[in-house]
């Protein structure tokens, strides 16, 4: 047991990598996990430089990613599906930059997951854009239990074919900013 020991107190591991089981203590009981398992969360982070317009009104689109900025133990495949190569409980954060160009009065826009193809209940979200030319930016976190090889893709759909997540390129005036990606992701396993 490793109960009361400091870490100047406990033993040195030689040669640490990933094969190296790291006692880990809980409860009062030691466990011997993995270092990998420590040390190499999988995570990941996409995001989209497009301006992506529904495939038609009341039509679920799937969301599309065309940048990798960093991925380590997830990939993105068929440009929409965030696929995790190892079990476990993840975190998932997505937000999309919206716009429509129509008069239409606050049609619902909604947004919601699917996994594996299939969409997951309750994970809908709703939002309205009031006017012509409005714009918002919504952050929408999600938990989900995944096995290897679950892949996760996003839906967005509307009665307003207007509706459009916007990509806003850089700008030099009247100051220098970046571009605002139309939709940016990210994933890590928290457990």
């Amino acid at each position: 047991m490793l109960t009361g020991k400091t870490i100047g107190e406990l033993p040195l591991l030689p040669n640490i990598n990933d094969e190296v089981l790291v006692p880990v203590e809980s409860s009062g009981s030691t466990y011997h996990v993995p270092f990998s398992d420590i040390i190499h969360r999988p995570f990941a982070s996409y995001y989209d430089t497009t301006t992506q317009s529904l495939s038609g009104s009341n039509t679920p689109t799937v969301i599309s990613f065309n940048t990798v900025a960093i991925e380590s133990g997830i990939t993105l495949s068929d440009s929409s599906k965030i696929t995790v190569l190892i079990p476990g409980i993840y975190s998932v954060g997505i937000s999309m930059q919206f716009d429509k160009n129509s008069v239409l009065s606050l049609e619902p826009i909604y947004i919601w997951t699917r996994v594996n193809g299939e969409d997951v209940p309750d994970s809908a979200g709703e939002i309205r854009l009031l006017n012509n030319n409005s714009e918002a930016l919504p952050f929408i976190p999600y938990t989900y239990e995944l096995n290897a090889n679950d892949y996760i893709e996003f839906v967005f759909a509307s009665s307003d074919d207007s509706v459009n997540l916007s990509y806003i390129p850089l700008s030099n005036s009247p100051y220098v900013r970046p571009g605002a990606p139309s939709i940016t992701l990210e994933i890590k396993q928290i457990s």
